[in-house]
C-alpha cells in the first residue's frame, strides 16, 4: 500500500543532470512540525492547486509549495489520502477512514473495521469507494496472512457493503487498482502455502477471475507461483506493474512484472521491469513500489540496506538512475517510508518519520536530447512567437515551463514539421521548452525579451 509499505534506501534521483546528487533537491523544513514527536506520514495533492500533507498527527493543506501549511484534522494519524472531484477521504490509524469536502473544513468517519487492519482503499468516482482489509496472525511460530474482505460504498460511504469474491472470504487483500475502465485488480498474499492470487473483475465487482502464477520470459519461458505483494500499479497506457515474492518449485523469485491487463487475463507472457544487471533471471534483491509521473518510472527498493534507493527510469532508451535524499537512519538498514507526488511541474516528496519536504523541477530530469543534440527554436530570443522543428510524428506533447520548473502551458502537434509557439502573454524571463516525440524528450532554452 502506497504510503504505508514503501521501504527505501534512502537515495533518490541523480539521473543524467548535470548538477550532484546534493544540489539536486531543494529540502525545506516543515516548519509547524515538533520534530522528532511530530513528522510527515504521506503527500497526495488535489487538482495540482494544492499539497495535502498526512503526519502523525493530523492533516494539513499548503497552497504554496508547502511555504505555509493549514490544519485540516487533528484527531488521529493520517496515513493515506485520496482524493476525488468534491470530496478528500483519508485513512486515520489502521482502521478508520473519514471524509470531507475538498476544503476540509468538515470531517465525518465513514468507515471502521475493529476486525482487520485497512490495507488500501481506492475511489472510483465521488461516490465509489473500495476498501480493502489485512492483518498478519502468528500462532506458535507460523505466520499467516488473513483479513476481513474487501468492502465497496456507492453512496460516499453512508452505506457498505462486502463484496463476494468468490475466494476465501478472510484471505489478505494487499492492494486494489482500477483502470481507466472501471476494471478492479486486488492482490491477496499466500492464504496457505505459496497460494496468493491476483482478482480481477471487470464488471464492477459483479464476478471476479483468479490469476495464480505469472509467466515470464528469462531466455524461456518461465511460470512463478505467488506469495507476497509488494505492489500493484498502473501506468497512463494501462500497463499493470506487479511486484512480488514467489516460487517456482523450490526456488523463490522476487521481480517486478510488467504487461497488460488483457495479458494478465489470459496468462500471457509478462516482461521484466529490472532495476540492475545483477541478480539471477527469477531472483533480483529489487522488489519495489511503483510510481508513475509523466513518462517517468519512479521505483525503490524495500527492504534493502543498498544504497540506491529510489530509481528512475525515463522510458525503455534509458537505464535507472539514482540520487539520495538525506540519510534519516545512522544504524541498521538504510531505508524509510516515502510518498512521492507530483505538481504543476515539479515533483514533491517526504519520508515518513521526517520533518523535511523536498522538491525537484520534473523539467530537469532525464532528458535527452534528439538527434541534431539540441532542439531548434527560433527566433531565439523573442518577444512574441516562437517555431519549433519537429519530427513529424503523428503525435508530439510540448511544454513549457517557467524559471521556478512550474507548468504554465501545455500544446499538442500531429503530423507536423514545425509547430508555432504565441509567447506574447508571457513575461521576460528564460523558459525551458519541452517536447515529447517518438518515445523522446527533447529541451530547450526560451528568451522572452
Amino acid at each position: 500500500m502506497k504510503g504505508l509499505t514503501i521501504f527505501l534506501s534512502l537515495g533518490l534521483l541523480c539521473l543524467s543532470l548535470r548538477t550532484n546528487a546534493q544540489s539536486f533537491w531543494e529540502k525545506k523544513e516543515i516548519s509547524f512540525l515538533n520534530f522528532p514527536n511530530e513528522y510527515s506520514s504521506c503527500i497526495q495533492v488535489y487538482k495540482q492547486s494544492k499539497l495535502l500533507l498526512g503526519t502523525n498527527n493530523g492533516l494539513y493543506s499548503s497552497s504554496n509549495n508547502g511555504d505555509n501549511w493549514q490544519e485540516l484534522f487533528n484527531e488521529g494519524p493520517v496515513n493515506k489520502i485520496v482524493c476525488t472531484e468534491s470530496k478528500i477521504y483519508i485513512l486515520v490509524g489502521l482502521n478508520r477512514i473519514y471524509s470531507s469536502d475538498i476544503e476540509g473544513s468538515q470531517w465525518s468517519l465513514i468507515f471502521e473495521n475493529n476486525e482487520s487492519n485497512i490495507t488500501d482503499f481506492k475511489s472510483w468516482s465521488d461516490s465509489i469507494v473500495y476498501v480493502s482489509t489485512g492483518h498478519v496472525e502468528t500462532t506458535n511460530g507460523n505466520t499467516k496472512y488473513r483479513g476481513a474482505g474487501l468492502f465497496k460504498t456507492s453512496s460516499y460511504g453512508n452505506q457498505w457493503e462486502e463484496i463476494e469474491l468468490g475466494v476465501q472470504s478472510d484471505r489478505y487483500l494487499s492492494e486494489i487498482v482500477i483502470d481507466s475502465s472501471g476494471r478492479i485488480i486486488l492482490s491477496s498474499h499466500e492464504y496457505n502455502y505459496h497460494d496468493g492470487i491476483i482478482i480481477i473483475s471487470d464488471n464492477q465487482a459483479a464476478n471476479w477471475d483468479i490469476i495464480s502464477s505469472l509467466k515470464y520470459d528469462a531466455g524461456g519461458i518461465n511460470e512463478t507461483n505467488l506469495v507476497y505483494f509488494s505492489d500493484i500499479s498502473l501506468n497512463k497506457q494501462g500497463e499493470i506493474y506487479i511486484s512480488f515474492s514467489g516460487t517456482i518449485g523450490m526456488a523463490a523469485t522476487q521481480m517486478t512484472l510488467f504487461g497488460s491487463i488483457d495479458s494478465l487475463i489470459n496468462g500471457e507472457v509478462f516482461q521484466h521491469l529490472r532495476r540492475s544487471n545483477s541478480g539471477f533471471e527469477w531472483f533480483y534483491n529489487e522488489s519495489h513500489q511503483i510510481f508513475f509521473i509523466e513518462e517517468t518510472i519512479f521505483s525503490n527498493r524495500i527492504g534493502s540496506s543498498n544504497d540506491d534507493g529510489l530509481l528512475i527510469k525515463r522510458n525503455d532508451h534509458y537505464n535507472f538512475s539514482s540520487c539520495r535524499l538525506d540519510q534519516l537512519f545512522n544504524i541498521g538498514l538504510k531505508y524509510n517510508e516515502c510518498s512521492i507526488v507530483y505538481q504543476n511541474g515539479n515533483i514533491y516528496a517526504i519520508q515518513k518519520q521526517d520533518r523535511y519536504l523536498y522538491r525537484a523541477p520534473i523539467n530537469q530530469l532525464y532528458i535527452k536530447n534528439n538527434s541534431t543534440g539540441k532542439l531548434n527554436i527560433y527566433p531565439n530570443p523573442t518577444n512574441d512567437k516562437v517555431t519549433i522543428d519537429l519530427a513529424g510524428s503523428t503525435y508530439a506533447k510540448i511544454q513549457l515551463y517557467n524559471n521556478t520548473g512550474q507548468l504554465i502551458k501545455e500544446f499538442e502537434s500531429q503530423n507536423n514539421l514545425q509547430y508555432t509557439i504565441d509567447l506574447s502573454e508571457f513575461p521576460a524571463c528564460a523558459y525551458t521548452i519541452m517536447v515529447h516525440e517518438n518515445s523522446m524528450i527533447s529541451k530547450g532554452i526560451i528568451l522572452i525579451k
